[in-house]
């Protein structure tokens, strides 16, 4: 089995939509892709089981990816968890997540549970998922991840537009979900995807399916009517379950 679990699709600041995260479960194995400001809720609501998680991946450390992490430890502390958790991040992003703790709840605070970590970008064996990672064009570090397990494969973007290194990690996949901030290109605006960008990505990835998330509320109307005659595009689904299978 196979399944990625749509947490949420939002851009940063969205008035109506959780940040962007999905948890992918692979033969029982459940890898959490970015934790939010406004993650934490939904994770909680969606996986009450404070075990549920193996680990967690963060594509990069902006607030809107990163900053649920403090109110999930001390949920899962509060709710007894006991398992270790492996956290799948770069080195200057263990230095943010472990500030994080020591800033919410002091300098001697330690979750009861073992936290395990593994620096991207090395590859990672998880149960019986493999993950591999490439960066992107974002105003940060940001790693994409290709994950496959058994003969199914599932990439996820992060944020920004898409290098050489990313393309080819995209390709042939079954499924890629790609952050798509805006309708047309923007020089405004740095480090992020439009829908032509996304095409091309598409049209150069091979990839079976493209779904696309972090959507500036602004555009979403206009973006879900450019997407309804698409075949190989759509929009990511809030709250949602995709199978590959």
């Amino acid at each position: 089995m196979f399944d990625i679990q749509v947490l949420g699709t939002g851009a940063a600041n969205d008035p109506s939509l959780p940040n962007s995260s999905v948890v992918v479960t692979g033969n029982g194995t459940k890898l959490l892709i970015d934790c939010g400001y406004s993650v934490a809720r939904e994770l909680l609501l969606a996986l009450p089981d404070p075990d549920a998680i193996d680990a967690i991946f963060f594509t990069h450390h902006h607030p809107d990816h990163a900053w649920g992490f403090a109110p999930v430890m001390t949920a899962w502390q509060d709710y007894g968890r006991r398992k270790p958790l492996l956290i799948v991040t770069t080195r200057w992003g263990r230095f943010q997540l472990e500030k994080l703790l020591e800033l919410g709840f002091g300098p001697d605070w330690r979750p009861d549970f073992q936290l395990d970590w593994h620096m991207v970008p090395d590859a990672l064996v998880l149960g019986d998922m493999h993950l591999s990672f490439a960066p992107t064009d974002h105003t940060v570090p940001n790693h994409a991840v290709r994950i496959c397990c058994e003969d199914r494969v599932f990439a996820y973007s992060g944020d920004g537009r898409a290098t050489p290194q990313s393309v080819d990690l995209y390709r042939d996949a079954d499924l890629l979900f790609h952050e798509c901030h805006l309708f047309n290109d923007d020089p405004n605006v740095p480090g992020h995807a439009s829908l032509s960008h996304c095409r091309d990505i598409a049209a150069h990835s091979n990839c079976r399916k493209v779904m696309l998330y972090h959507i500036d509320a602004d555009a979403r109307a206009e973006m879900k009517r450019a997407l309804e005659q698409e075949h190989i595009m759509a929009l990511a689904p809030q709250g949602g379950v995709v199978r590959l299978s």
